[in-house]
């Protein structure tokens, strides 16, 4: 129909004014609108509104498939809304404008994605009918699938999270989406919205791999793939997803693709070469030395290259890492021991002639009111590098709930280095919260990395804050990419050893992919008496912020070394599993001045080992040599030897601002009992161990399958939000596994 209304006369709900605020006008009638919005103020102030709405919905639209892939589109539809009502009350008529161009461009990613060099899984069959029913009418006819196949919330059950978050304190949004329109992102519900988004990411994420008996096609598409909690919105200026493990996982047809495929060459992501532990004979090598470690970095990036569609090459499979991220039930610490010692032993499940050794510390918990007075630098790498929204915005973010539990006794200060290096809030008590967060909120990524700089400066603000009998640690968030000033990890490894020696501890947070330099995160951590986690997410962050904020900032013993003695009468052989970086020597456990791991209030550290009883045909034998002419062999053997102690399991460890060591010993009785026989946590520790060795590819998991692996982390999961997570994972690598034959 035509239109035949004079142009110059119209008023704020007339569409064609839409049309021209889109620019979508085109000559007389255009020029003769433009004279007329001139002329009136109220016209010329509709047209400006509807201009910053359609870029706030263009934004977003620009990154619902990279940003969101988990948000069915009436979410999207229910958050644009929201933007758009907010910034546009006055032009109710324009909402149609919002969700027509929501619609198209969702259509146009659906075509998008349904291109051959595009495809998600398209062999994927999902676990829930109606669900693959809402995908498909997703594909055929948007509207249809907005309604009720999708399992999304209500409006009201959006709303009423919502009221639930409200009183949360403002924060940049950032869970569930790498970017949104600052307007989006200060309002409460939306980020609530989106908070939860990123709560279940890793359940839905998972959940969409393939079963058993599927097979998957093609990666995901690089555009489209999550990163347990955060997306990877690749800039213009690389159209690649360089996360992903080089030549791992990626079929050879999706390599010759353009766009979709994974562009290795910009994967500089390090990481430090690993040489499995092998079976030592006992009546070679009696004594076995370590450090402990309750890093728990290597498993929340295995998630995330996981969740990505990708098995993690072996190099990042720490698997005492995988296992520490756990918790299990172990008692408390008594006779003033600022940890408690837990031996068991059982059949091993992957191997049932040999025996599986758990030993298991827990440190001390104590109340939040009781820790001691905080003395913290926050180093944030503010690099050109970490400008990605899986980086300094989410740093930003994990700060903040640390900042959220602060007391007027504790102060907070923030050093940032990039080119250079600077003081951006000197000393500031716990209390003048608001402060602080403006302070972080002002940060900004550009420039080269001098972490050196930021390190001394960090360092040197915390000695001159030094609470004595207090909380002194650097908190360093960063992607471990420095190229400025000393970089290299020798390098690094010294300046941090020197300053180590200060009393100031470290707390190491990894951020990032593509680049992220796993391999420099274990040194810093290692060697500046401190501890690495990776954040992948919001929900991460949490977990290793709040939910375990005192293991993290409270060291309770230091330089914590571990020895066992086996008993040659009762074990042939023996091999610990993991651990591969903190081996020491037999006669580093009594040198007090040799540094060792770190255990923080209410940490809890596991050690498996293999055993392999005497009788049992080793894995390893003692090499040929001639005998010895001037060395007799001993054939005495003592009373203990005879007994039915296995060995005893010896510990070291200093307090907190102590030199010289205390020493714990727990002899440990041989046992019979079946590896179904053992406790729910020793099981579980098992399932967790023996899959870390299969992503590794290690030839010690005997029998053992991924299958077997699911079916004891199934019946040990339940009741643990983590633990089931992990029994997600599982499925998720069986269907990786079966797609890649």
């Amino acid at each position: 129909m035509t239109d035949s209304r004079d142009p110059k006369i119209f008023g704020v709900d007339d569409p064609r004014l839409t049309a021209f605020a889109l620019g979508e006008l085109e000559g007389e009638e255009a020029r003769l609108m433009a004279q007329e919005i001139e002329k009136d103020p109220e016209l010329k102030k509709q047209v400006e509104e509807i201009r910053e709405v359609a870029g706030d919905v263009r934004e977003a639209i620009k990154l619902e498939s990279q940003a969101t892939p988990h948000l069915s589109v009436a979410e999207r539809e229910q958050i644009f809304a929201k933007t758009l009502d907010r910034k546009s009350a006055g032009a109710r008529w324009f909402k149609w404008v919002g969700f027509a161009f929501a619609g198209s461009m969702a259509l146009v990613f659906v075509g998008y994605m349904a291109m051959p060099s595009f495809q998600r899984f398209q062999a994927v069959s999902r676990p829930e009918p109606a669900q693959h029913m809402a995908d498909q009418q997703l594909a055929e006819n948007l509207p249809a699938a907005v309604d009720s196949n999708h399992p999304v919330a209500s409006q009201a059950e959006m709303a009423k999270r919502g009221q639930a978050q409200s009183a949360q304190p403002p924060a940049q949004l950032l869970a569930g989406s790498p970017q949104a329109p600052a307007e989006l992102a200060a309002d409460a519900e939306g980020e609530a919205m989106l908070e939860e988004a990123d709560s279940s990411l890793l359940d839905q994420s998972i959940a969409a791999a393939p079963p058993p008996s599927a097979k998957v096609a093609a990666p995901m598409s690089p555009s489209a793939v999550r990163m347990g909690g955060l997306s990877r919105a690749r800039e213009a200026k690389s159209d690649s997803f360089a996360a992903l493990a080089p030549g791992r996982g990626v079929p050879a047809k999706m390599k010759k693709e353009s766009r979709a495929a994974v562009d290795v060459a910009h994967n500089t992501e390090a990481y430090s070469p690993i040489v499995e532990n092998e079976f030592k004979l006992v009546k070679d090598q009696p004594l076995s030395t370590f450090s402990v470690d309750v890093d728990t970095a290597s498993y929340a990036n295995v998630r995330r290259l996981l969740v990505a569609g990708q098995m993690p090459q072996p190099d990042a499979v720490r698997i005492e890492e995988m296992v520490n991220y756990f918790k299990y039930e172990l008692p408390q610490p008594r006779d003033g021991r600022p940890f408690s010692v837990t031996t068991e032993i059982s059949q091993s499940p992957w191997t049932p002639q040999h025996q599986l050794l758990r030993i298991a510390l827990k440190g001390r918990e104590m109340p939040a009111s009781a820790r001691p007075a905080s003395n913290l630098v926050f180093l944030v790498d503010v690099s050109g590098s970490m400008e990605d929204p899986t980086k300094l915005p989410l740093a930003r973010r994990a700060l903040k709930m640390l900042v959220d539990q602060m007391r007027a006794k504790d102060k907070i200060s923030i050093v940032v280095y990039a080119s250079s290096t600077g003081l951006v809030l000197p000393p500031t008590s716990g209390e003048n919260k608001t402060r602080i967060l403006e302070a972080l909120d002002r940060l900004q990524a550009g420039g080269s990395t001098n972490g050196e700089g930021g390190l001394r400066q960090a360092y040197q603000v915390a000695e001159e804050n030094f609470i004595k009998g207090g909380i002194n640690r650097v908190i360093l968030a960063t992607d471990g990419d420095f190229n400025v000033g000393v970089s290299s990890e020798g390098g690094m490894q010294r300046l941090i050893e020197e300053k180590a020696k200060s009393g100031v501890f470290l707390s190491v947070l990894g951020f990032g992919m593509g680049n992220y330099k796993d391999s420099m995160m274990q040194t810093l951590a290692q060697k500046g008496n401190g501890v690495a986690a990776y954040i992948d997410s919001v929900r991460e962050a949490r977990r290793v912020l709040v939910e375990q904020a005192g293991g993290t900032l409270n060291t309770i013993a230091k330089d914590v070394k571990l020895q066992l003695e086996f008993n040659p009468a009762q074990v042939q052989s023996y091999r610990l599993i993991g651990y591969e970086s903190r081996m020491l020597a037999a006669e580093d456990f009594n040198d007090d001045k040799k540094d060792a791991g770190e255990i923080g209030e209410g940490h809890t550290v596991t050690a498996i080992y293999e055993i392999v009883p005497v009788g049992v045909v080793s894995p390893v034998t003692s090499p040929q040599v001639d005998a010895l002419k001037y060395q007799a062999a001993s054939s005495e053997a003592t009373a203990v030897s005879g007994s039915s102690e296995l060995l005893t399991v010896k510990l070291r460890f200093k307090k907190p601002d102590g030199d010289v060591s205390d020493k714990i010993e727990v002899p440990v009785q041989k046992s019979t009992k079946s590896f179904g026989e053992a406790s729910r946590d020793h099981r579980f520790a098992a399932s967790v161990a023996g899959f870390g060795m299969i992503l590794r590819g290690s030839k010690h998991h005997g029998d053992w399958s991924l299958a077997q692996v699911l079916q004891t982390a199934s019946a040990t999961s339940s009741g643990d939000e983590y633990r089931q997570e992990f029994v997600e994972l599982v499925k998720r690598a069986q269907s990786l596994r079966q797609g890649q034959r």
